[in-house]
């Protein structure tokens, strides 16, 4: 009795997995496209040390939201922001939208990060959490306007 009823819990565990990470796009397939190049080329940007890209992302209004620090805004706070200690290589970065809603020239999106980075001596570590942006289009560019993310402890 007692492994049946762990297989089924098991079972439902498995089942209820695609729903947790499933994406959920609204809106322009075009745009949708577009907001999704640009959260990829943040993390290739972000992995090779590419930071004035990185801050090209942005409006130029924009505001982060980092886990317990102030709010970093405007391109060369969040260019600074983002550029990593000489000590510090990241490996890997990649972010994973849940859900994209666009309405007229904003949209949201959310979803979870993960990320492998590598400290002087070679000592590799892993981080992942979730996030939620804020994105205007301006020139026909969307852009992120706001920005918060944290960790999620393992």
């Amino acid at each position: 009795m007692k492994k049946s009823m762990i297989r089924l819990v098991l079972a439902l565990c498995l089942l209820s997995l695609p729903k947790l990470y499933a994406q959920d796009f609204h809106g322009n397939q075009k745009d949708i496209d577009l907001i999704l190049k640009s959260k990829a080329d943040f993390s290739k940007n972000f992995v090779n040390g590419d930071y004035d890209l990185v801050a090209s992302r942005y409006t130029t209004d924009a505001k982060l939201f980092p886990n317990k620090m102030e709010i970093v805004q405007g391109a060369d706070q969040i260019a600074t922001f983002w550029k990593l200690p000489e000590t510090i290589t990241y490996l890997s970065h990649k972010i994973t939208p849940s859900e994209i809603k666009i309405v007229d020239d904003h949209a949201y999106a959310y979803g979870h990060y993960a990320g492998t980075w590598q400290n002087e001596a070679g000592t590799e570590s892993k981080v992942h959490g979730k996030y939620v942006n804020v994105w205007r289009k301006e020139a026909g560019q969307w852009k992120v306007y706001l920005e918060i993310w944290n960790s999620i402890e393992k």
